[in-house]
């Protein structure tokens, strides 16, 4: 409903019309709405005043003279009153005609206009939060361009994000940080150029900041080096993901992948955890590839002590199981002499010294090595 106020004022004679305004003024109606607003949301016409000649508006009056005015407000309703000035209220939107028919002493004279009613949107506050579920310490960004007020402008928003804080501006867009987890009332309060205001509340929920540690079986040895890892997250939303690099252009899935290095050198490894929400976290460690072992060879050269090396040894030596089968007995006999006439020592001379092989396994010298009932011990 929405009530018009529609006049007809006289000055002179009325058949001369000198002066002669119908003013149609309409008269707002507060309404209530989901969002607490304080605006109008009632059915509204344009103001509308028409003058009759060239005469101006007059305030209405109580004709004294015998008067009267018939008043037909186009939706079926009519008033006779000796009034210039009459309130209709128009039941719904839409577009009627309002005809007048003035009856003095003497003349008589009709008036035609028109009234426009519709039904406006009334202010409405609202807003968004992204990302709809943030963490501590994370930038929240609150967006109230969603708020509307189609008879007017919005010139301030108000927020009470819920934890104490409060912002005022004229941007629709604020940001926000949480220093806890857990769910906070925020509300904003939107004013429009009229004065009309209207609120909207909203839970934000807050989660716990997502962490990511990295456990392995090492983090160093020679190549190949094969390393096992895991990740545990916490924090976030939960349903977790994981997503991995290995430093030398490999990349893996899942909470605990493995990897082999073949190539000596430092590897920067990196792995992604990802919760249902979207927040993402990173954790890095360093893998170590040295070079591998040595390879077993011979050597030969002087024995300085006796061996007798009789069964079978086994010699664990790092990595490296050397199983030995051997009968050999290693002497050292005589010196080592020079041929007759070279100047020099011949090792090929016939009272030569005896020269036997030396077993080198992964950098060990197994002459050096302690002859025992259980193998060779170093």
């Amino acid at each position: 409903m929405v009530r018009i106020s529609v006049c007809c004022n006289e000055e002179e004679r009325i058949p001369e019309f000198t002066r002669t305004s119908c003013k149609l003024s309409p008269i707002s109606k507060s309404a209530s709405g989901k969002h607490d607003s304080k605006s109008d949301a009632s059915p509204r016409t344009r103001e509308a005043t028409t003058t009759i000649a060239s005469g101006q508006s007059t305030p209405p009056h109580v004709d004294s003279g015998g008067t009267s005015y018939n008043w037909d407000f186009g939706d079926g309703t009519t008033n006779s009153t000796a009034i210039s000035t009459v309130t209709h209220s128009y039941g719904q939107a839409g577009n009627y005609t309002v005809n007048l028919r003035i009856n003095s002493p003497g003349a008589v004279a009709t008036l035609t206009r028109y009234v426009v009613v519709f039904t406006s949107i009334p202010l409405t506050a609202s807003f968004s939060v992204k990302p709809p579920l943030p963490v501590v310490l994370a930038p929240v960004t609150f967006d109230a361009t969603s708020s509307r007020d189609p008879n007017g402008m919005i010139v301030i928003y108000i927020w009470n994000f819920g934890d104490g804080s409060k912002n005022s501006t004229s941007s629709p867009v604020t940001f926000h940080e949480y220093s806890s987890p857990r769910g906070f009332n925020a509300t904003l309060t939107v004013i429009d150029d009229n004065g009309s205001n209207s609120s909207y509340l909203a839970l934000v929920y807050v989660l716990a900041k997502l962490a990511v540690t990295i456990s392995y079986n090492t983090s160093q040895g020679t190549a190949p080096l094969t390393v096992s890892f895991s990740a545990a997250a916490l924090g976030g939303q939960g349903n977790y993901t994981f997503a991995w690099t290995f430093g030398d252009g490999q990349i893996g899935l899942g909470q605990s992948p493995s990897h082999n290095y073949t190539t000596p050198g430092s590897y920067q490894v990196q792995v992604t955890a990802a919760d249902s929400a979207g927040h993402l976290v990173f954790g890095n460690m360093v893998i170590t590839v040295a070079n591998g072992a040595k390879g077993t060879h011979l050597e030969f050269g002087p024995i300085p002590i006796s061996y007798l090396l009789n069964g079978i040894g086994v010699a664990v030596l790092g990595t490296a199981i050397l199983l030995l089968i051997y009968g050999l007995t290693l002497r050292r006999t005589g010196r080592r002499q020079q041929s007759p006439g070279s100047g020099v020592d011949d090792p090929y001379s016939s009272k030569r010294q005896s020269f036997a092989p030396r077993l080198i396994c992964h950098g060990y010298d197994l002459n050096k090595m302690q002859n025992t009932e259980f193998g060779l011990v170093r």
